[in-house]
């Protein structure tokens, strides 16, 4: 094979080349074209996630800022609750030191 008869079967296989390229050019365009919607109704889904996402976020932070508050009264509370059963043993005990005294003072 010589240089021309190369140059000849190249131009050939270019001019297929360019017949099947136009073939296509349809199936191309239209494969692009769906694809874009594609890319925008999942753009639009991801618009919608990111937005939900947000405000999960700020509820989030609403709820933990709530729990923080919540816990700190629950442990005031447990607090006081100790404070009151102390108390509550103290009193017992007074009233059962009263008790005997009347007892001893009946019967005596």
């Amino acid at each position: 094979m010589n240089g021309v008869e190369k140059i000849n079967d190249a131009e050939q296989e270019v001019a297929r080349l360019e017949a099947e390229i136009i073939k296509l050019e349809p199936v191309v365009k239209d494969k692009a074209a769906k694809c874009k919607v594609k890319q925008d109704a999942i753009q639009v889904d991801k618009d919608a996630a990111d937005a939900k996402g947000k405000i999960v976020a700020e509820e989030k932070a609403i709820a933990d800022t709530e729990k923080a508050k919540v816990e700190e009264k629950a442990e005031k509370i447990e607090r006081e609750v100790k404070n009151a059963e102390k108390k509550l043993a103290l009193a017992y005990e007074n009233i059962k030191k009263v008790q005997e005294s009347h007892l001893k003072e009946l019967f005596s």
